[in-house]
């Protein structure tokens, strides 16, 4: 019988696309979700984009114990890739940083306890790229780098870093599983259903003229299929196993996404955000070099990667 993964999150952007890809591996898979409403969308869209049938569905919440011993029974590996990621910051920061970090711990801890040898946890280079100087012009930041979280650096940031080192500490226990550890920069990409995440709804803010399109911000882009490959081929590459790896493409500003679409959707130009000008972003770029040598991806180019996004919320009649 082939090997069982439990996926949590299962709902996600992220987690949708990667349990797509685990189950054309002939993996079985177990994903937990919130809710029955949660439960029922991801089964119809895994049926719709799937032969497989091996998709079982758990009902758990981070923040609650019950639930996770049963979700771990007969289980060989984790993909732990729950965790908040909202369009603006929280009054509390709590509101992320709770589900985030006691997340992680007790998803961790639960693993520990069933045994499970094997954990990949969705981390990002929010992790890894701020609170610190920026690097020097030609330089780039690596998985040797780590936030500083006691900086101003905001909730969201605050969280994930929290969050991945709780997952290291845990990693370094005895009887807990191996972990390995996906860093994404802002992840876009073809969708395979409507309900679509916060790094989607900015590339949908441009095409709608509702984001502003200003030189001021900047990000690295990274194809959705690369960040599931990327989970994937860190779980099953023995040289994977106690490290973390940068999934990103090319560092781009908000103004230079909307030239880009503005060019690619002539038809739509006047309703695509207008480059703002001003001074750029302080240019806080991530290297994938150790992604692409130690799990043989080549990624998709992020100009291809913003494309493929605007044309399946077009094609999807979504903006």
């Amino acid at each position: 019988m082939s090997e069982l993964i439990l996926v949590t999150g299962g709902s996600g952007f992220i987690a949708t696309h990667t349990i797509v890809r685990l189950l054309m591996k002939g993996y079985r898979v177990r994903a937990t979700v919130r809710s029955e409403e949660k439960a029922k969308k991801l089964t119809s869209v895994i049926n719709h984009v799937s032969s497989s049938g091996d998709l079982e569905i758990a009902m758990v919440d981070l923040l609650k114990d019950e639930g996770w011993d049963e979700a771990f029974e007969g289980v060989a590996g984790l993909f732990h890739m729950a965790s908040p990621f909202p369009a603006g910051s929280p009054k509390d920061e709590d509101e992320l940083i709770r589900p985030a970090l006691e997340g992680t711990k007790r998803v961790l801890t639960a693993a520990k306890k069933a045994g499970v040898p094997r954990a990949v946890l969705t981390s990002s280079v929010a992790a890894v790229a701020y609170g610190t100087p920026a690097k020097p012009e030609g330089e780039l930041f690596t998985e040797d780098d780590w936030t500083d979280a006691d900086q101003d650096v905001g909730a969201y940031v605050k969280s994930k870093t929290l969050a991945e080192r709780a997952a290291w500490e845990i990693a370094h226990e005895d009887g807990a599983p191996v972990l390995s550890v996906v860093n994404p920069s802002l992840v876009v990409g073809p969708m395979i259903e409507d309900d679509f995440g916060t790094s989607v709804g900015m590339v949908q803010g441009l095409l709608t003229g509702k984001a502003e399109a200003s030189p001021s911000r900047g990000l690295g882009l990274v194809d959705v299929r690369d960040v599931a490959e990327a989970h994937v081929k860190a779980f099953e590459t023995e040289a994977a196993r106690g490290q973390r790896f940068i999934a990103s493409d090319e560092w781009m500003t908000m103004a230079d996404m909307a030239s880009i679409l503005r060019e690619a959707f002539p038809g739509r130009a006047d309703k695509i955000s207008a480059p703002q000008e001003g001074d750029k972003a302080e240019r806080r770029a991530p290297s994938n070099a150790k992604a692409r040598e130690v799990l043989g991806i080549e990624f998709t180019p992020a100009h291809d990667a913003l494309i493929a996004t605007a044309t399946s919320l077009i094609d999807r009649g979504l903006v």
